[in-house]
């Protein structure tokens, strides 16, 4: 059973029934635009994402409507493998040509450094895994600025199957139940669903405190929404019975769970804590409008509901999920521009338009195929077919993709060589009339990546007791080895995610210096030393995680390992610290605190990394992919871009001879403007990170700030 289609009378168009549920088929029409418009237009409609969600209630409440009609009724039996035959002959055929079609389009138009993910995930997608390889994902802190395929909403279906392959049995196991005890078995089977429900809802509020990026896409999280609306179904008869003598309560049930599912997408936000307690509100809006038009049609609403558009948009709802993602996502690579209001109107009109050419055509004539349904091993034996066909595009796709590396890498490293390429372009005027060059290359590859570790032996420490701490990794680039590390020869680069896009650069400086290296960083954290365990506490429960006792854990080391020279920097823009005053302030009397220690440990000098522009939130991060001039076309003003770092103020604030401030802003910013790519080069790596190769451009005017020879080749 899929949220967006079912064997509901209601699916059938031209064939009106007296079983026809025209909220049920408003519910999906609100829920499916709701997606769509919400993929669209992020920032405007918030929370639509809460329409999958509802779609989970719905999909709840038809198939186990369809399942209780074996399990409670003696006279009828009920064929499990002809009941997922079903499902595959109703889901697949669709699922599949989207994804053939979208495997089609990221070949002809979607740069190849994206192919391996896209593959990899049309691949989980067609064996209904991908939400489980998207929770794998999740906690992968350097994934979150990748950007995202042409099946990544396959996610919500991969759950719901994982779902209807447990469910079947469960209510199965509740009607054995309910006849070994000599009950009835609709008592029993909503008992069973209810406490089904009440336990997986508060596992799901547990487990989404507790690990907020793995929860989104897990299947034990979600489950109790399919539950909720399968025990709304087992409930039917005592709704008729309650309802029935009093129509206007039908209204009011229905206004209110419309006002719920409206309040959710306006006020929702992807800051909102979900799904956890937050995902009760949606459900129990479309548990409402399902139960209000039980047994009978609701006065008022109905005429509304039961119109043919509205109608129309619920029986193609399946197709427009499935054709809508991957329309938004390709685009921008087919129109070399970012998505304006005029692009997104045409990708919704065109969503619609193959919604309504593959209902009929693809949907409905599978699901009716006399050949198709004659035999139920036809239908498993396609969903294997279709399922090694995509692996076999994934295996061999991701060859070609190293081919095609190997030969796009020696033309690169030939284009690099050029004493023109990246920030010379910005800081050098002989390499001026460069600054609009086209970018050497759109496809970010591994030697673009900022947080692989270099070559060579290293040292990890590290520390399963804190989880926001990633570790110290230390670097001995020393000619001999064998000699105990002096304070001379050491070297620390610590902060967070901002400071490890420094790493390359470092060890490049570190080893042609004959330094020991030594990093120590913490993703999404600040590292700075806490004003006292309130504070420390503080700045743990804000993160969601122990930023603040990591933060203490790394300067109490530093000042152990006892380096003479600290290269610190962190994303401070967006990075709050607790306190009172202004973040400026905080920031100024955290560092200050901070670095008086390590100075106080005999650190010779601390150099202080001013934070690159922005890069999400002012631009769309693909633009230097899409654009037609990307130097030009991408650039944001400065004083946007810029936004406002407090690592320059603390510098300042501190006034000390033994910390210096090293800013590379007229690396990425002119005058007027910041730019995404700078002499052919791209600035960033992802939303907010630099690209391993612009950073080791830099490397020499790096190495001059710190008073240590250059390195030779940095990049």
């Amino acid at each position: 059973m899929n949220i967006f289609a079912s064997d509901h009378p209601a699916s059938t168009p031209h064939s009106p029934t007296k079983n026809f549920r025209g909220d049920i088929q408003a519910l999906r029409a609100f829920a499916v635009v709701a997606v769509a418009l919400n993929h669209l237009w992020p920032m405007r409609l918030t929370g639509g994402f809460i329409g999958v969600d509802v779609f989970f209630v719905i999909s709840g409440f038809l198939i186990s409507t369809h399942l209780m009609k074996s399990t409670l009724d003696s006279g009828h039996k009920l064929e499990l493998l002809s009941f997922y035959a079903r499902r595959i002959r109703r889901l697949l055929p669709a699922a599949f040509l989207v994804l053939v079609v979208s495997f089609i389009g990221v070949l002809i138009w979607v740069p190849f450094d994206q192919w391996k993910q896209n593959f990899t995930e049309i691949f989980t997608s067609s064996s209904y895994v991908q939400n489980l390889y998207l929770t794998a994902r999740a906690v992968d802190y350097h994934a979150q600025g990748q950007s995202a395929t042409v099946a990544q909403h396959y996610w919500s279906l991969s759950v719901e199957e994982q779902f209807y392959i447990v469910w079947p049995w469960l209510l199965l196991g509740l009607a054995w139940i309910a006849k070994k005890k000599a009950q009835r078995a609709r008592a029993v089977t909503a008992i069973g669903m209810g406490v089904f429900v009440v336990v997986f809802f508060a596992f799901s509020i547990w487990y989404t405190a507790s690990d907020f990026n793995r929860a989104y896409f897990f299947t034990p999280v979600r489950v109790w929404e399919f539950a909720a609306g399968g025990f709304i179904a087992a409930i039917v008869p005592w709704l008729s019975n309650i309802l029935a003598p009093r129509p206007w309560s039908r209204l009011v049930l229905a206004v209110a769970g419309w006002a719920m599912m409206a309040y959710c997408t306006l006020t929702f936000t992807g800051e909102t804590f979900f799904p956890g307690y937050a995902a009760a509100l949606p459900v129990l809006g479309a548990g409402l409008v399902i139960a209000a038009g039980t047994g009978a049609r609701v006065p008022g609403l109905d005429t509304i509901t039961s119109l043919p558009p509205v109608r129309w948009l619920g029986d193609v709802s399946y197709s427009v999920y499935l054709w809508h993602w991957p329309l938004i996502v390709i685009a921008p690579y087919v129109l070399h521009t970012t998505l304006l209001w005029p692009h997104k109107l045409a990708i919704f009109a065109l969503t619609l338009l193959l919604a309504g050419f593959s209902k009929p055509f693809i949907e409905d004539y599978w699901i009716h195929s006399r050949w198709f349904g004659a035999r139920v091993r036809r239908a498993f034996i396609f969903m294997l077919c279709g399922i090694m066909l995509f692996g076999c595009t994934w295996a061999f796709g991701n060859r070609a993709v190293d081919r095609i590396n190997a030969q796009e890498e020696a033309r690169i490293q030939r284009a690099l060589r050029a004493d023109c390429v990246g920030p010379a372009a910005l800081m050098m005027p002989e390499c001026r009339s460069h600054l609009d060059d086209r970018p050497i290359y759109t496809s970010m590859g591994d030697n673009t990546i900022y947080y692989t570790a270099p070559p060579g032996e290293a040292s990890n420490e590290a520390n399963p007791s804190n989880e926001a701490f990633l570790g110290k990794t230390t670097y001995d680039l020393r000619t001999d080895t064998s000699q105990p590390v002096r304070s001379d020869d050491l070297i620390v680069l610590v902060g967070d995610s901002h400071a490890q896009q420094w790493l390359w650069p470092m060890y490049e400086i570190a080893k042609a210096n004959h330094k020991v290296l030594e990093t120590y960083f913490m993703g999404g954290c600040a590292v700075f030393e806490p004003e006292d365990i309130a504070q420390q506490d503080a700045y743990d429960q804000a993160a969601g995680k122990p930023c603040g006792a990591g933060a203490a854990m790394i300067v109490e080391q530093i000042a152990q390992s006892n380096p003479s020279v600290v290269v610190y920097t962190t994303y401070g823009k967006t990075e709050p610290l607790p306190g009172e005053g202004s973040q400026q302030q905080i920031y100024n009397a955290a560092l200050d605190r901070t670095w008086a220690t390590w100075l106080n440990a005999g650190v010779d000098h601390i150099y202080v990394i001013a934070d690159v522009p922005y890069n999400e939130g002012v631009r769309d991060i693909l633009c230097f992919q899409t654009a037609g001039n990307p130097a030009r076309d991408c650039r944001v003003d400065r004083t946007t871009a810029l936004g406002t770092d407090p690592l320059p103020g603390a510098v300042d604030a501190a006034d000390s001879a033994d910390i210096s401030l090293i800013d590379f802003t007229d690396a990425y910013c002119d005058k007027d403007y910041c730019y995404a790519v700078v002499g052919g080069l791209p600035v960033y790596y992802d939303t907010t990170h630099l690209n391993r190769e612009y950073a080791l451009k830099l490397a020499p005017l790096l190495a001059d700030h710190l008073q240590l020879k250059a390195p030779s080749s940095a990049s």
